[in-house]
């Protein structure tokens, strides 16, 4: 493992997931919101291809997020793809106290300037995720499988702290 899409939808841990992640295994983590997101919105489809693009020119990185229209060419780049695939309740939760938590001011994988918010078309998203964005998650997980990557399904917390003790535990010690 040494090139890791996580995806799940927004409030399914994977800023948090990835953080652990790169803790266990040394390598680096791109939270792709950070290079996502500007104090003036976000750039269109065609703008954001080229840096996400260079994001992944590294021989080691853990990245997080979906952004569709560059999904499969991280599947593409990475040897592994691990889904945060949680229901839409946990994630309306978590999305609602992470905007209470750092309500004005920017959360710690974004920029500064980008304040967390909570707004009807996010919350949209969340809630309509698993009809609208997850067959289409899951059409190219199939599709990396199929060529060979591994790609792993983790539904809830207990599943992620099996994957990362599971890690852990088979990771060669480093002096």
């Amino acid at each position: 493992m040494k090139r890791v899409a996580v995806v799940g939808c927004s409030g399914s841990g994977k800023t948090t997931f990835v953080l652990r992640l790169g803790a266990a295994t040394g390598l680096p983590v791109i939270h792709l919101d950070t290079h996502y997101w500007r104090r003036v919105g976000s750039p269109s489809a065609d703008d954001w291809k080229t840096p996400h693009a260079s994001l992944l020119e590294g021989e080691r990185w853990i990245a997080d997020g979906n952004y569709g229209n560059t999904l499969e060419t991280r599947f593409a780049a990475a040897d592994t793809i691990i889904d945060l695939d949680r229901s839409r309740f946990i994630c309306l939760w978590r999305v609602v106290t992470r905007a209470i938590r750092y309500r004005g001011s920017a959360r710690p994988d974004l920029n500064a300037g980008c304040p967390e918010r909570l707004d009807p078309g996010h919350l949209g998203y969340l809630w309509n995720f698993p009809t609208r964005s997850r067959p289409r998650l899951e059409t190219a997980m199939d599709k990396a499988r199929s060529q060979g990557r591994t790609v792993v399904k983790l539904c809830s917390d207990r599943d992620a702290d099996r994957y990362l003790a599971a890690l852990s535990s088979t990771r060669p010690a480093t002096r």
